[in-house]
């Protein structure tokens, strides 16, 4: 979420920027680099939709940094961003606690899991992308 890395990305012109990227931030640098990261996406590409991703728990609970991305998402939807999502991590990794090798990182079932939710939305707004054309 470094502003050089949105610089390299606005030069791509992707169907979705897919950011699943808070794992390894700390809430401090999530409240403070999302949402200017986000807008100088928006700014280089007005329609792209842009999935943001939360991080997961095998509790399969909003975390902190998921709630800041949840208030950020909410704050620019609200400012009239139609082509930004959310995907929550609520019941991503299944309610067995089996997905994880450690609590917190992915085994294959988790990874599994994980890539059928990813592939759920991105089939939904690939649809409302299509119907909007």
């Amino acid at each position: 979420m470094e502003q050089e890395l949105a610089d390299l990305l606005c030069d791509l012109d992707p169907a979705v920027y897919v950011l699943d990227t808070i794992w390894n931030m700390s809430p401090e640098m999530v409240s403070k680099r999302v949402e200017p990261f986000i807008k100088k996406l928006r700014k280089a590409r007005p329609v792209t939709p842009i999935l943001l991703v939360e991080d997961s728990s095998i509790k399969n609970l909003p975390t902190p940094k998921g709630d800041i991305l949840r208030e950020i998402h909410a704050k620019l939807t609200a400012a009239g961003d139609v082509n930004l999502y959310l995907l929550s991590n609520i019941g991503m990794l299944g309610e067995d606690g089996e997905a994880t090798v450690d609590g917190c990182h992915f085994n294959d079932l988790g990874m599994f899991r994980q890539a059928s939710t990813f592939t759920k939305h991105l089939e939904l707004i690939f649809k409302k992308q299509t119907a909007a054309q």
